[in-house]
C-alpha cells in the first residue's frame, strides 16, 4: 500500500502542475496562440478517456507491475520531451496526450485493484480511502504551488475568465 500511496501522489503532482500551468508555458513563453493553446490542451482530456479505457484492460494481458513502469517511464520521456520542444501545436499534442493517457489510467488502476489487491477485503474501503486522500493532498493540493512560486511570476497575460 505505501508503494499506491507514492504512486498517486507522482501521478496527481505530475497531472495537476500539467493542467495548471501548461496553458501559462503555451501562451507566455512558446508564444501560440489561443486556438493553438486550446488544441494542445485538449490531448488532456482525450488522453485521460482513451487512457481508462484501454490501459486497465492492457494490464491484464501484461501485468499490472510491468504497465505500471511503462506509464511512468513514458510520462517522465514524453514531459521532458515536451520541455525541449518548441511552438509545435502538434507535437506538443501528441506529447501532452501520452502523459495523461497513462497518469488518468494510473489514477484508475492505483484507486482500483493495486490497493485491493494489497490489503485483506475487510480493509479495502480504508486502504483506498487513505491512498486517495494522502495522494489528494500531498500530490494534487501541497506540490502543484511549488513550480508556480519558483517562476518568478508577476502577472499572467493570459485573460482570467
Amino acid at each position: 500500500m505505501p508503494l499506491n500511496i507514492i504512486g498517486m501522489l507522482c501521478v496527481l503532482t505530475s497531472l495537476f502542475v500539467v493542467s495548471v500551468m501548461m496553458p501559462n508555458y503555451l501562451t507566455d513563453y512558446l508564444k501560440l496562440s489561443v486556438q493553438q493553446m486550446g488544441f494542445v490542451m485538449t490531448a488532456i482530456g482525450l488522453g485521460g478517456f482513451l487512457g481508462q479505457l484501454i490501459m486497465p484492460a492492457l494490464s491484464d494481458r501484461i501485468g499490472r507491475k510491468t504497465l505500471v513502469i511503462i506509464s511512468f517511464l513514458a510520462t517522465g520521456l514524453s514531459l521532458w520531451l515536451m520541455i525541449h520542444t518548441g511552438a509545435e501545436p502538434m507535437k506538443l499534442f501528441l506529447l501532452l496526450f501520452l502523459p495523461t493517457f497513462c497518469n488518468f489510467s494510473m489514477i484508475c488502476m492505483t484507486v482500483g485493484p493495486l490497493t485491493r489487491e494489497s490489503v485483506c477485503v475487510a480493509l479495502t474501503s480504508t486502504a483506498t480511502g487513505l491512498v486517495v486522500g494522502i495522494g489528494e493532498i500531498f500530490g494534487g493540493v501541497s506540490r502543484p504551488p511549488s513550480p508556480a512560486s519558483s517562476l518568478n511570476i508577476t502577472a499572467s497575460k493570459t485573460p482570467c475568465i
